[in-house]
């Protein structure tokens, strides 16, 4: 209520008094921090105050808000021109609300140089630093992200959220041990930040601490049941331990909470396929490559690749066979005619061994021979894809 009051009161007076509405905008942003408070929340409203004080920054800064929060970001940047134009570079608001809609455009060197500006207006503000360095984060400057984050936290040493930042450009860098000190400070800012458990279990992970990683997913599960992230980072590490019932247990969780989770699907089908659950194992790989994820359909196109060579190599084998036996049935037909053949001696010391015994025993021989062949052909065939399987990654 008193910050209400004191709003009211800075733009009473600054208006009367026909003062720089510049200095009454730097008052409130001192008193209150939120100027969106101000004038109403609608573009229609906002419209309206524009009508009444066409010189208002203030009035062009809100309703450039109002069309950020509708996803108009290039109506908003026209806004936050104007309002720019009528402050004359007298307060660092709206250059920071215009990087904001320029970085939502994946404008990201335009979003930093809007931010430099606010930064020159204004030296001393840790948000400021703190929304550069995302910008240079997302556009793979990470060390001049974390070079920034640094700078906000020395202006604001209790901000976990930055600590968070800092951490995850060190994850990106492989610096997991700087990424660990990091998540340790969010952890201590803010023990109840499940994700804080969670981005620490990721850096230990990758630095081999898999019971540590276990642990923090564990964590951050208990703060928040619904982390389907946390389960599948305790999966990926139950993998790495040979725990693969209790990985597919931790992955199937994953999918429960969040059934558009591809890299869930493909980790499960990774470790299915390593206990000889191969129909399991495609399956889960389909259900991946359908949700998008690109290593999922390598894999599945692979399989099929090789399913369908072991497919047409038993084809082959049996059509050599039906050939194989149809030349020699054609054989034992023209031995035996009558023209050409003698009849046996049926005397005592002879001894006589039937043409369709001879023919029984062949043919026995041979399919026993082509069933090797094919059987040898699977054989290669799993031996291949259990090569091709280990190989693929799926962290």
């Amino acid at each position: 209520m008193k910050n209400s009051f004191q709003l009211f009161m800075c733009f009473f007076v600054a208006f009367m008094l026909n003062s720089n509405i510049g200095v009454a905008i730097k008052r409130i942003h001192t008193s209150s921090n939120r100027i969106e408070e101000a004038f109403p929340n609608t573009i229609e409203g906002c419209t309206k105050d524009i009508a009444r004080h066409p010189k208002s920054g203030l009035a062009y800064n809100q309703r450039g808000l109002a069309k950020y929060k509708l996803s108009d970001y290039y109506g908003a940047i026209a806004d936050y021109n104007k309002a720019i134009e009528l402050w004359i570079d007298s307060i660092e608001i709206p250059y920071m609300n215009r990087g904001w809609a320029k970085y939502k455009l994946g404008d990201y060197q335009e979003a930093i140089a809007d931010f430099n500006k606010a930064i020159d207006l204004k030296p001393k503000n840790w948000n400021t630093y703190q929304g550069r360095g995302k910008f240079k984060y997302e556009s793979g400057d990470y060390y001049g992200a974390i070079a920034d984050y640094t700078k906000s936290i020395e202006l604001d040493l209790r901000n976990w959220y930055t600590y968070e930042q800092r951490g995850d450009a060190k994850y990106e860098l492989k610096d997991y041990s700087g990424a660990i000190a990091d998540y340790n400070k969010v952890i201590e800012l803010n023990p109840q930040f499940s994700n804080g458990y969670t981005d620490r279990g990721c850096a230990k992970y990758m630095m081999g601490d898999y019971y540590g990683a276990i642990a923090d997913s564990y964590k951050a599960c208990e703060l928040n049941p619904k982390s389907a992230w946390s389960y599948n980072l305790s999966g990926n590490a139950k993998d790495r331990l040979s725990d693969y019932s209790g990985a597919i247990a931790d992955y199937s969780i994953a999918i429960e909470l969040y059934p558009q989770y591809g890299k869930a699907y493909y980790n499960r089908g990774v470790v299915k396929n390593k206990t000889g659950d191969r129909t399991g194992a495609l399956s889960d790989m389909q259900q991946a490559s359908g949700l998008g994820y690109s290593n999922a359909q390598n894999w599945v196109n692979k399989w099929n690749n090789e399913a369908q060579s072991a497919v047409a190599a038993q084809r082959q084998g049996e059509a050599e066979k039906a050939n194989y036996s149809s030349g020699y049935s054609s054989g034992q037909s023209s031995s035996y005619n009558s023209s050409s053949v003698s009849k046996p001696s049926y005397n005592s010391s002879s001894s006589y061994s039937s043409p369709s015994s001879n023919s029984s025993s062949s043919n026995s021989n041979f399919s026993r021979d082509i069933q090797k062949i094919g059987d040898q052909g699977v054989k290669q065939t799993n031996s291949y894809l259990d090569k091709v399987i280990q190989n693929m990654r799926y962290k």
